[in-house]
């Protein structure tokens, strides 16, 4: 009877142990996230600067049991480690309009789409009366994804490593601009 008794205390005990493992492992999923649509124009340029507009729709899944958080999400577009443009964007749902996060339910596809970053760049000229060559001057750009998640920490995805040679409407954009004479002084 003793024995009994034992062996369904050890039984209960197993399980309660092997469901709180199970329960553990099933949130340590992760928010994957890819790009879409990532549209990145140079609207109008100068002698010193110039101003582009940046644009993207991310799809994420959750493969974790638990809802995760997209929390101030923002664009960073780096050139040699030098950041040029920081700017945090605002996410776009059907239901909640433009807001600063974003809920990822469990095993739901999103489209979620960011506000278009615009910023106007210096080009830090030697000499001001000299045109900058644009398509030489964005090589090696970096264009990159940060946000918070629920634990505090900031993740960064790259999204272009080289943002001339990957992004075609990018680099169309710069030469258009550069060719059609549209130059504000």
């Amino acid at each position: 009877m003793a024995v009994d008794a034992l062996i369904g205390v050890a039984g209960t005990l197993l399980g309660t142990l092997l469901g709180y493992l199970l329960n553990e492992y099933s949130k340590k999923g992760k928010n994957r996230i890819r790009f879409e649509n990532v549209d990145i124009v140079c609207k109008y340029y100068g002698i010193a600067n110039c101003t582009i507009g940046i644009s993207l729709t991310l799809n994420t899944i959750n493969s974790s049991s638990e809802i995760k958080n997209i929390i101030k999400p923002k664009i960073i577009l780096k050139k040699d480690n030098i950041i040029l443009v920081e700017e945090y964007v605002k996410v776009y749902t059907e239901k909640l309009g433009y807001n600063n996060h974003f809920c990822c339910h469990p095993k739901i596809f999103n489209a979620i789409k960011l506000t278009e970053v615009s910023k106007t760049i210096q080009f830090n000229n030697r000499s001001s009366n000299k045109l900058t060559i644009m398509t030489e001057w964005f090589q090696n750009c970096e264009l990159f994804f940060s946000y918070t998640n629920d634990n505090g920490k900031i993740k960064k995805k790259r999204i272009f490593k080289d943002c001339l040679n990957e992004n075609e409407k990018f680099r169309n954009s710069l030469i258009e601009q550069q060719e059609s004479g549209k130059l504000v002084i």
